[in-house]
């Protein structure tokens, strides 16, 4: 992408950003079931999607935003659900996608993002889902 700071002047200048991959979360029951935990937890996931306000409303995806009853372990699930017994971790679908992908911990998620949850959850996240930094070059 490239973004033009100043135009015609004696001191143009120009930015350009690229980005090598992108990841994102479209399938949140396949993506958590693909999860090893070394831990067992389960709690509430209140997801939202941005990209849901952007599609027309026939079309026939609409986000993955919603509520899900996530367990992870050795086996883990995630079912369309609220569990009002476990503890709520309310998330962005982009936040939720760099914790799975281990880009970044409960704990920084939990201090800059939207990524919010009771401390002992943000914990327990850490303690069960704790993943090398990804790199663009990994062979999946």
């Amino acid at each position: 992408q490239l973004q033009t700071l100043t135009r015609k002047g004696p001191f143009e200048s120009h930015l350009f950003g690229e980005a090598f991959w992108q990841l994102r979360i479209l399938d949140v029951r396949q993506c958590v079931a693909s999860v090893k935990a070394h831990e067992s937890i389960a709690f509430t996931l209140k997801l939202t999607d941005p990209l849901s306000e952007l599609l027309p409303a026939d079309a026939p995806w609409h986000g993955c935003g919603g509520s899900y009853v996530v367990r992870l372990g050795p086996e883990s699930e995630a079912e369309p659900g609220d569990d009002k017994a476990l503890p709520t971790l309310e998330a962005t679908v982009n936040d939720f996608t760099r914790f799975w992908m281990g880009s970044a911990s409960a704990a920084v998620l939990a201090g800059l993002h939207s990524f919010k949850g009771h401390g002992e959850l943000i914990e327990a996240l850490d303690a069960a889902v704790a993943l090398p930094s990804p790199f663009p070059d990994w062979d999946y």
